[in-house]
């Protein structure tokens, strides 16, 4: 059985390797920047359109029909919308295990010999700088999906309970404001700051 199979890739490590050298080396494992694309999907793109339409996207990529004419909206939404979102969270996710690595000998700083490590200061500096960018194109995908409703009902349709709604704000960070949580009775119960559902708006 495959842990992947109801997992699917909205971008590739090379995409990112080419696109975003500005932040990443060319002799970045892929398998690492895989890791931060499920995590970066997972978490950031999950809030950004919620969770009927980003397992809409799962589904059609996973079964070949994203490139169908059917779906031409969505591979449009994705291809120029949500490709560099996922990719600027996921060099976000990135640039810490780029600076640690957990070993069987415990936690470690990477290192050298030809460079050396930056300081926490300036990590947070550079991951600040991709999470601006990153929640820019969140705004802009956010914007080009409320032009046109009628494109994506699965981002007004949030199904079952305890699921996650989209986000309204994409400059309130995942971390600072916890998942927004259809709670099934029509926004009430939501806790402030967390996010208020599209119904509220």
């Amino acid at each position: 059985m495959s842990y992947l199979q109801n997992k699917a890739f909205f971008v590739t490590a090379e995409y990112i390797l080419e696109t975003y050298s500005l932040y990443l080396d060319n002799n970045i494992d892929p398998s690492s920047i895989n890791g931060a694309i499920l995590i970066a999907q997972s978490e950031q793109c999950q809030q950004l359109t919620g969770y009927t339409l980003y397992q809409k996207f799962i589904t059609i990529i996973n079964d070949g029909t994203i490139t169908s004419g059917t779906n031409v909206r969505y591979k449009y939404l994705l291809d120029n919308y949500i490709v560099d979102s996922v990719s600027l969270w996921s060099v976000w996710y990135l640039l810490d295990s780029l600076a640690l690595r957990a070993t069987n000998k415990g936690v470690e700083q990477k290192n050298s010999q030809y460079s050396s490590p930056v300081s926490s200061s300036q990590l947070t500096k550079l991951k600040t700088a991709v999470m601006e960018r990153a929640q820019f194109l969140d705004a802009r995908t956010r914007e080009y999906i409320l032009n046109f409703p009628g494109d994506y009902p699965e981002y007004y349709q949030v199904t079952g309970v305890l699921r996650m709604t989209p986000k309204t704000n994409p400059y309130m960070n995942f971390f600072t404001t916890g998942k927004n949580i259809n709670l099934g009775c029509n926004g009430c119960n939501y806790l402030p700051g967390v996010g208020i559902p599209l119904f509220n708006t």
